[in-house]
């Protein structure tokens, strides 16, 4: 004994505290205090019952148990206390006191306060412990019960070296002994029911019942007083968003209200933030799930390590990869199957993609939980997901408690400390709106694909606030366009900017939950300052644009760009034909009206169409960023409806992209290939190019992966598929079609790096407006251009 009491163990604190009582409890130790001292003990319930990993009542109940068959303890009938049975010795009574008196001192603590009802709000509260005060009565009393012995005490949340632990009230200790095999149920105490604490079971991880409070706290290894620091509100809430699959990504780009997780993820778009392989593997870390079974497969259908970056041995030189993932419950049924039909060079990019996508999946699941199953199952998209929504309802079953089912954050009422529609009246406005762009144009402008690095502020403005409020601000935070790594709205804002201006927008307020984990200290002092009608106003400020990965490897290869090249060669044919009227489709944000304007036409009419209103100040689309079905749709509305006189479709030639690939990929990792290969690649080309760099001598033959040139490419067509879509649809539409291009010879293999199709209409056809007699307008005109 005197050796153990020598010695940094947690529990002679404890021992320390429990020989300062006065009167019977001299000497009592809370039972609940053994488990978190003593991870043996832990480990012991765990092989007796392994539902004591998630149940602190079962836990300390087989510990009072057992305390009761020991000769050397003895162990309350009524409360969980646990004594010594033959008396300290005052030899023993002195050392303890003596060791524990030398380091105790008196502190003040922030911790959270988590009320059981979901209808009242989760506060912040100062703990404050005296010089004589045992921490575990001190707590008690903020939990209104006698003493420690009341008290349960979770796992450490966070980090395994957290001193984060939520207090709560115990059961009814008659039922709650009587037998720890059995499930232990709500009781009733002093009329009061003891019901599920949701809030604070999803946090901790574990069964929680009656109110709670999380309190960093208690003695440690490290430490021979007290340990003690504060727990923020806004910690409380951060480590909350980290439980969702978004969550991490958001924290770990230390931006919490501006970011997204992206819709793709390519190591060439310069991902930011942790990578989504390692934020599912934190996911389940978080709701104790087992790692993501990860298994990738070549066309030769060789299993790779989903460990390595290397592929399996039989597999060296295969170019592609198919990545398969599946997570597990805790009871092993499968949750989730993922299994992409997308195939990648990299084994790497492939394990990204296929992880992103889970991600995404159980982001919506868990935020739609209150949904009912067929609901849910005729709004899942099952191509290459296999989810069971019954597995997922069960183990995710206080998320549905939690989020309420609602699609996004921002409706979230059930987090907040208080409803924004509700108790202070607080209205949202109803979209984030472009107040207007400062600065002069300096002509650099981003577009999809884009790398971007922008400055912003977000700040609460109301009728009540006594002056603005900032919640977050980054001086630097790069994202790609196109991808949805923040808003979409503050998205097509940077695609109206030039480098060096600034916008100014108003909008709705994000949720509370976000509001309050950036919100720091004052987290604790918002929810009073708000009330009245608040909004948000975001401050943008665009430092830096990247032009896109598809123009930098076009113009690492042609001079002048393939751009140019397709602007030059749409100018002519309009000069050629003295065209009056242009309608551009995809016409983006007007790139191609920018080189043209600057050109002497006879236009005089020019109309911009894009798929969506969104993608006219946001994304160029031509046509390969359909997906490959509606391209045939595009085709058969253009000419069965619009009746141009003449049609200019221009589209990547598949056939073209190792020789742009290679020229953008300038690392040598092997002498024996040319500049810019990987041994890993596998796609066998002749070198018969005019174009082709200069390593290779003519007839020879070099290795490349045939990727798409842009991530939101859908399909890219070879020659010969884009020669057989374009002669059906001409003679469908009584058009005839010529074949041509940019970048490269139609007489040199590959052919061109851009290929055309010019579809002129017959003399003997139809008129326009003949065509279209019988037709509702099949477009909607937001906006256009005429001569002056």
């Amino acid at each position: 004994m005197a050796k153990f009491l020598l010695s940094p163990n947690p529990l002679v604190n404890h021992f320390g505290q429990a020989i300062q009582r006065e009167g019977c409890r001299n000497g009592f130790i809370p039972a609940s205090v053994l488990p978190t001292c003593d991870s043996k003990m832990i480990n012991l319930c765990k092989s007796i019952n392994p539902r004591a990993v998630s149940d602190p009542f079962l836990t300390v109940a087989l510990i009072m148990k057992a305390a009761k068959l020991s000769d050397s303890i003895c162990a309350s009938d009524r409360e969980l206390w646990i004594w010594r049975q033959n008396p300290y010795s005052s030899e023993v009574k002195e050392r303890l006191a003596n060791k524990h008196l030398e380091h105790i001192e008196s502190c003040q603590l922030e911790a959270v306060h988590i009320p059981c009802s979901l209808d009242q709000p989760v506060e912040p509260f100062l703990l404050q412990i005296h010089q004589n005060e045992y921490y575990m009565d001190v707590i008690a009393q903020k939990l209104n019960v006698e003493d420690a012995t009341r008290v349960l005490i979770s796992r450490p949340v966070g980090k395994a070296s957290s001193e984060i632990r939520v207090y709560f009230t115990a059961p009814d200790i008659p039922i709650f002994l009587g037998d720890p095999s059995l499930e232990v149920t709500p009781t009733i105490k002093d009329g009061l029911e003891m019901t599920l604490n949701a809030r604070a079971s999803y946090f901790s991880s574990q069964v929680v019942y009656g109110d709670a409070v999380v309190v960093s706290t208690g003695y440690t290894w490290r430490s021979t007083g007290l340990f003690h620091e504060n727990f923020l509100l806004c910690s409380y809430y951060r480590m909350l968003l980290s439980k969702l699959p978004d969550g991490s990504y958001k924290l770990s780009r230390d931006s919490i209200i501006l970011s997204e997780l992206p819709a793709s993820y390519t190591t060439r778009s310069n991902w930011r933030g942790t990578s989504p392989r390692d934020l599912l593997t934190t996911f389940c870390h978080q709701h104790r799930l087992s790692d993501p079974i990860i298994n990738t497969t070549n066309l030769d259908g060789c299993v790779g390590d989903a460990n390595s970056e290397e592929p399996c041995e039989e597999s060296l030189g295969k170019v592609l990869y198919k990545c398969a993932i599946k997570i597990l419950s805790k009871e092993e049924d499968i949750l989730i199957e993922c299994f992409p039909d997308v195939s990648y060079r990299r084994q790497h990019d492939a394990i990204q993609n296929a992880a992103l996508k889970v991600l995404t999946w159980l982001n919506w699941c868990l935020k739609n939980l209150d949904l009912p199953i067929e609901k849910m199952v005729s709004l899942l998209d099952a191509r290459d997901i296999r989810v069971s929504l019954q597995s997922i309802t069960k183990e995710f079953a206080l998320c549905g408690l939690i989020y309420g089912g609602n699609c996004t954050l921002k409706k979230l009422k059930s987090l907040r400390p208080f409803s924004i529609e509700g108790r202070l009246g607080t209205k949202l406005v109803d979209e984030i709106v472009l107040l207007g762009i400062e600065g002069a144009d300096s002509g650099a402008s981003p577009t999809v694909g884009s790398l971007v690095c922008i400055s912003y502020s977000v700040i609460l403005v109301g009728e009540h606030l006594e002056e603005p409020f900032e919640i977050e601000r980054k001086d630097e935070f790069e994202l790609e366009i196109g991808v949805g790594a923040i808003e979409h709205q503050l998205e097509t804002s940077l695609t109206q900017m030039s480098v060096n201006q600034t916008a100014q927008l108003r909008g709705n307020l994000p949720s509370m939950d976000l509001i309050l984990a950036a919100a720091g200290d004052a987290a604790e002092t918002l929810p009073r300052m708000l009330s009245g009608t608040c909004s948000a106003e975001y401050t943008l400020r665009l430092l830096q644009v990247s032009e896109p990965y598809e123009d930098r490897i076009e113009q690492a290869f042609f001079t002048p760009s393939l751009s140019k090249q397709r602007m030059e060669f749409a100018l002519h044919h309009i000069k050629e034909l003295d065209a009056t009227t242009l309608v551009d489709f995809g016409c983006g944000s007007g790139g191609l009206f920018d080189g043209l304007f600057d050109h002497t036409t006879v236009l005089e009419k020019v109309v911009g169409v894009d798929l969506s209103r969104r993608g006219l100040t946001r994304a160029a689309k031509v046509i390969e960023h359909m997906e490959e079905d509606q391209a045939q749709v595009f085709g058969d509305l253009c000419l069965g409806s619009f009746c141009p006189q003449t049609l200019i479709v221009s589209t990547p030639n598949h056939e073209y992209n190792p020789i742009l690939q290679r020229a953008a990929t300038p690392d040598l990792k092997s002498p024996e290939c040319p500049k810019g290969l990987s041994e890993r690649d596998n796609v066998t080309l002749p070198c018969m190019s005019s174009e082709c760099p200069k390593e290779l001598e003519e007839g020879e033959t070099f290795t490349l992966s045939c990727k798409f040139r842009n991530f939101d490419h859908k399909f890219e067509w070879t020659r010969k598929q884009f020669s057989e879509w374009a002669t059906k649809l001409a003679l469908r539409h009584g058009y005839s079609v010529e074949f041509s291009g940019v970048g490269g010879s139609a007489d040199i293999e590959p052919g061109f790096a851009s290929q055309i199709a010019v579809f002129k209409r017959e003399k003997s056809d139809i008129s326009q407006n003949g065509a279209r007699s019988n037709r509702s307008e099949p477009y909607n005109v937001l906006w256009e251009w005429k001569a002056d």
